[in-house]
């Protein structure tokens, strides 16, 4: 037969057995539940990022949607401008004329019409014509290089403001 002794060390072993097992098992489910708390936390922050980067996102479409519509516009009303002159130029309606200085004209002669700071001279319909192509050309480039500088500076606000 076990002795008392033998009984009370293999009670005491058992208890603390059951004692350590129990702690083990508890302290799974505080650590469970802390885990669960902070994969929690990760996904409502990663949410946030989300929605956050989602806004950003839509805020710049829509500056770069209003600065390719002002844009847009802009070069339109210059197209139609230019159209204008061209077609008054073709019809006669409108003439491009340049200062000129005419060394074959004798400087005796006698004025025929108002003096306005100086002798003019009528060009071409079709130089006037590529002139004003030329004119037109060089506006939409500067009006493109405008286009493209403010929507520079919009992304660098925006990347300035992300910081």
């Amino acid at each position: 037969m076990i002795s008392i002794a033998t009984a009370r060390g293999i009670a005491l072993m058992v208890a603390v057995a059951l004692i350590f097992g129990a702690g083990w098992v508890t302290n799974g489910w505080r650590l469970s539940a802390q885990i669960e708390r902070q994969q929690k936390q990760y996904a409502e922050a990663l949410q946030q990022q989300q929605e956050s980067a989602q806004a950003a996102t839509k805020r710049l479409i829509a500056e770069r949607d209003a600065l390719d519509r002002r844009h847009t516009q802009e070069m339109e009303d210059a197209r139609s401008e230019n159209d204008r002159l061209l077609a008054a130029v073709r019809s006669g309606e409108r003439r491009l004329s340049v200062r000129a200085r005419c060394p074959s004209v004798p400087a005796n002669s006698a004025a025929t019409g108002v003096d306005d700071a100086g002798a003019r001279a009528e060009l071409d319909p079709s130089a006037a014509e590529r002139i004003i192509a030329v004119g037109t050309d060089g506006d939409e480039a500067i009006r493109q290089l405008n286009a493209l500088q403010d929507y520079i500076r919009a992304q660098q606000a925006a990347a300035a403001v992300e910081e």
